[in-house]
């Protein structure tokens, strides 16, 4: 019992401390792109990395186990160095969706290894998997746009269990532009009430 609350309250903390970072990072980068908009320097720099700047940050942002910050979060930035807005969303887009392939291909490559185990987690998921098929890309769909928990959480299981990747990805490719088009464009709207 004292454990379960040991870890309910460690959960919390972490929610919390990454609400506060999530935030911080959001106001340190209006500010970044106030500087950015008056220092010629910063702009030609972001120039230079430009779009293959903001696929990598996309990339490294959708891999949310490893980095958990969103990356539209940096749309205020690209904005203040001059790119679109439909560029910037397609970028990052492009770069999440990239992190989420890869995280297939992860679970596709240990399938093997875990069907090996033949474990009670796998059977149940199995199970699930089964009675659910006609409404996982609906699912898969709304999970991506509207979820605040990585995209691997569903996109690894899927993979362990066979899903096809020519089912996954039109849902998974189109709730991440609608996801990343929604992030971008609320960042883009608190930017111009500051």
């Amino acid at each position: 019992m004292r454990r379960a609350k040991i870890r309910a309250m460690r959960n919390i903390a972490n929610t919390i401390g990454g609400l506060i970072a999530i935030i911080f990072l959001f106001i340190a980068s209006v500010y970044a792109a106030e500087y950015i908009t008056q220092n010629e320097f910063a702009k030609m720099l972001i120039d230079q990395f430009g779009y293959i700047g903001m696929l990598v940050i996309g990339y490294v942002s959708g891999l949310n186990f490893v980095v958990p910050i969103p990356g539209p979060t940096f749309t205020p930035i690209f904005l203040a160095a001059g790119f679109p807005l439909a560029g910037i969303v397609a970028a990052l887009s492009v770069g999440s969706l990239l992190a989420d392939l890869t995280a297939y291909f992860l679970g596709y490559f240990g399938r093997t290894y875990t069907e090996q185990i033949g474990s009670a987690w796998y059977r149940r998921i199995q199970k699930l998997y089964d009675r659910n098929t006609l409404i996982l890309p609906l699912f898969i769909f709304l999970y991506v746009i509207f979820a605040p928990l990585p995209n691997e959480i569903i996109v690894i299981p899927l993979s362990l269990l066979g899903y096809q990747l020519q089912k996954l990805i039109l849902p998974l490719a189109l709730g991440t532009v609608l996801h990343v088009a929604l992030l971008s464009y609320g960042a883009t709207q608190l930017l111009e009430a500051t």
